[in-house]
């Protein structure tokens, strides 16, 4: 019970933080060095917490694993703010676009560390073996506990997007993405959960088609627009196949579409924090 109740709050903590960071940067009129810099640091500071946590809880309690732990947050904090320094000594920061995909990239940091922090902190191992981390990365982004606030954000970061081609990709994503099979774990509800995932991504397909097709009328660069979209939606659908199939253990099965989920939220964040319009 105690471990939930961290966990609850780590990830409510965590949306919280993400929501205000994505505001903030989705509507500042210029993006400072400033900004910019205490962005970049708390992003890696959090995600590096999480990390150095992580591995604490799932390795050996000793004198040097304490010590590892520790160093983890550390040096990734070290080397963001040489990096931050270096940039603002130089005086090399014009803002541009790829800043957002800088942005996009910490952020999944800190969602798959959240992640795999949640799955370590509620299923600590009980000796510390290589398939562990490919339940954590599997079962860790797929279990409720991190989805339900992972789709509440998601919600929102849609909500605060005017431009109205970004709103249609991001909620199509949102409902692909509303009910992984691994939701609950392996249990008898996960061919169900399959079932109605198919639906989501079937529901998916038609917000898109509709949306962007017929209500926009965006025929001749329907499939340019939305070509990503796509394609992550076919992926999914493919890792959904083989997870179902069961070709290995749960877990296994069901990590390609974990690493889909990953790519799928690296896309989504880019969107939200695309300034372009």
């Amino acid at each position: 019970m105690q471990s939930l109740i961290f966990a609850v709050l780590t990830a409510s903590t965590m949306t919280l933080l993400l929501s205000i960071i994505f505001f903030l940067y989705h509507n500042k009129d210029l993006v400072t060095f400033r900004f910019y810099a205490s962005v970049v640091i708390i992003l890696s500071m959090m995600a590096s917490m999480l990390d150095s946590l992580t591995f604490y809880i799932i390795e050996q309690k000793s004198f040097l694993n304490s010590v590892i732990a520790i160093n983890i947050s550390m040096e990734v904090m070290l080397i963001a703010i040489i990096s931050i320094g270096y940039l603002g000594s130089q005086n090399k920061f014009r803002y541009n676009y790829e800043y957002d995909m800088i942005i996009s990239l910490l952020v999944v940091w800190n969602e798959v560390s959240m992640a795999i922090f949640l799955y370590s902190i509620i299923y600590p191992p009980s000796k510390f073996q290589l398939f562990y981390i490919i339940k954590m990365l599997s079962g860790g982004l797929g279990f409720y506990y991190f989805i339900v606030p992972m789709i509440i954000e998601m919600a929102y970061l849609a909500l605060i997007i005017e431009n109205r081609i970004k709103r249609i990709k991001m909620i199509t994503l949102l409902i692909a993405s509303i009910s992984p099979p691994t939701l609950f774990g392996s249990g008898a509800i996960v061919n169900y959960l399959i079932i109605v995932l198919v639906l989501a991504m079937s529901a998916a397909f038609f917000v898109l088609f509709w949306e962007g097709r017929i209500r926009m009328k965006i025929e001749i660069n329907f499939l340019r627009e939305f070509k990503i979209v796509i394609i992550l939606l076919v992926l999914m659908f493919i890792a959904t196949v083989i997870g179902a199939l069961e070709i290995s253990e749960f877990y296994t099965s069901w990590l390609p579409y974990g690493i889909v989920t990953i790519i799928s939220m690296i896309y989504f964040f880019y969107i939200a924090a695309d300034r372009k319009s």
